[in-house]
């Protein structure tokens, strides 16, 4: 899960470790009214279309990496190099003719009313990690998970064991 807001009035996430089944990466752009050339050698945009999660699935958010400065006006700085928009026209702007070397699309996102991300994580149901752009854009999506918990406990990915362990 990838929190994007986080305050007291409530937060907003995407799920970056589980793939949308059977949406290619075409229909999810004409879906979002996103115009772009869908041509694989030009468009900055790989792999399968991330679940962000159960809440607006027929949202499409764009999640990429590049420059602080000089990004769309219509997107949100996350963390440094890492940003987020929801809108059709930045999300072609991005595609094409950012100079931006990740990206992931997202159907849908998470959310959580005021306090209620907060009480789950003094809870144990989450783990904290620090924003790993390469976690989101690099790592194939069944190994997100094993991934960023064995970097939440600071721990090696042997640790885990057999492969059967490695996957949520």
């Amino acid at each position: 899960m990838l929190v994007a807001v986080h305050s007291d009035e409530g937060s907003l996430g995407f799920v970056v470790n589980r793939s949308v089944p059977r949406l290619t990466m075409s229909e999810a752009l004409r879906a979002a009214g996103v115009e772009v050339d869908v041509d694989p050698r030009t468009l900055r945009l790989r792999g399968p279309v991330a679940k962000g999660g159960p809440v607006r699935d027929d949202s499409t958010w764009l999640l990429f990496d590049g420059p602080d400065e000089g990004q769309p006006e219509d997107s949100c700085l996350l963390a440094p190099s890492l940003h987020v928009t929801a809108s059709p026209e930045a999300a072609a702007e991005v595609l094409q003719g950012r100079p931006t070397s990740r990206s992931l699309l997202c159907r849908g996102h998470t959310t959580w009313e005021g306090a209620e991300l907060d009480a789950e994580i003094a809870a144990g149901l989450w783990l904290r990690l620090d924003v790993n752009p390469a976690l989101v854009f690099d790592v194939p999506f069944e190994q997100r998970w094993s991934e960023g918990l064995c970097a939440a406990l600071n721990l090696s990915r042997s640790w885990l064991g057999a492969a059967r362990f490695a996957r949520a």
